[in-house]
């Protein structure tokens, strides 16, 4: 079965990322008034990890796609007039590739983004937990990995999809929890002999481009909002903006939600204490509004990057016809969309 669901993800992606039809969904985006905002994460060569970055040659084909097709602006540019629709680049979590590898490539095509910091990792060198156990389960002997246990989690096993099981079980925990559980499993991972976590970004790295990108929170410490309470999300807002201000020089006009999760009231929270763009990961099209939807972007192939930097199946509500793209009937939507959910993680 897991053969026929590649079968039907990789014709859809070739049907619906070829030229004609982008060309017609660019126009329909360029006419609905709409843009995209990207959200990234990595960009380099496989490195054992099963949290897998995205292979430095799509991205650079991606890029000369979106330079053909889309005018690459910042997110204070949104709101300008242009022929053709915009698009953002929007990175989360401060990785170390981000300068040794995406930053340059974007710097040949004179291009700025926005890279989103976790103060707490710059300051521990350390990826998010949910990052940093996807480390372990890829890089770590596999004997090893299948001993270690988590309290409330089936046995691990060494594969990329039980590192996204345990990814989202650990996001889905408050904070506090996932502090203790850190605790408790570093002790077992063995940081630094068993396996390399992911490198971050230090503060003289963010120095060096916060002239050039715009560098935004991505919380103090990568928790899920939507699962904390309002004096955290409050506390959040103003640990990060300190932190800014005092490490990185900088005023805090862009905070990224982490892990898709927030609250309503959370949004006004952030437009109060003074943020200009509020990021979250709703796999939308942005309009004028401060509230600013992204669509989370991975690849494996030019026709993927093309459907995914499109909007997916995202329909522009305001046009009349509803879905700019449809999947002949022999593939069968439904099927599609489970794959495609799948494939993402």
């Amino acid at each position: 079965m897991s053969l026929v669901r590649e079968i039907i993800k990789n014709c859809a992606f070739l049907s619906f990322g070829n030229p004609i039809l982008a060309a017609r969904r660019i126009s329909h985006i360029a006419k609905s008034g709409k843009s995209i905002i990207l959200n990234l994460h990595r960009v380099g060569q496989p490195d054992g990890s099963a949290y897998r970055p995205l292979n430095p040659r799509l991205f650079e084909e991606l890029l000369i796609f979106l330079k053909n097709e889309f005018h690459i602006v910042a997110l204070d540019a949104l709101g300008e007039s242009g022929r053709k629709p915009k698009v953002v680049l929007s990175f989360d979590d401060g990785y170390r590739d981000f300068i040794e590898v995406a930053a340059p490539i974007l710097d040949r095509f004179r291009i700025r983004a926005n890279q989103n910091v976790i103060p707490s990792c710059i300051e521990s060198g350390l990826p998010p937990l949910d990052v940093l156990v996807q480390d372990f389960i890829g890089k770590a002997p596999p004997a090893t990995v299948r001993n270690v246990e988590v309290p409330g989690f089936p046995r691990l096993e060494p594969t990329a999809a039980c590192g996204y099981r345990l990814s989202a079980f650990l996001k889905n925990k408050p904070y506090e929890e996932q502090k203790k559980l850190f605790q408790f499993l570093k002790k077992q991972f063995a940081v630094g002999e068993l396996f390399t976590p992911t490198p971050m970004m230090t503060k003289e790295h963010i120095l060096q481009i916060r002239a050039f990108h715009d560098i935004g929170a991505h919380s103090f410490s990568h928790a899920s909002m939507g699962i904390e309470t309002d004096a955290y999300f409050q506390e959040d807002l103003r640990n990060c903006e300190r932190y800014m201000r005092s490490e990185l020089g900088l005023q805090m006009l862009i905070y990224a939600f982490p892990n898709g999760s927030y609250r309503w009231e959370h949004l006004a929270m952030a437009r109060d204490s003074g943020v200009r763009h509020i990021l979250l990961v709703d796999g939308d099209f942005a309009g004028a509004s401060s509230i600013r939807p992204r669509f989370g972007f991975d690849a494996d192939t030019l026709s993927e990057a093309r459907f995914k930097a499109l909007g997916g199946f995202r329909r522009l509500r305001e046009l009349p016809g509803g879905a700019l793209h449809r999947i002949p009937s022999r593939l069968g939507r439904g099927i599609f969309e489970t794959v495609l959910r799948e494939h993402n993680g």
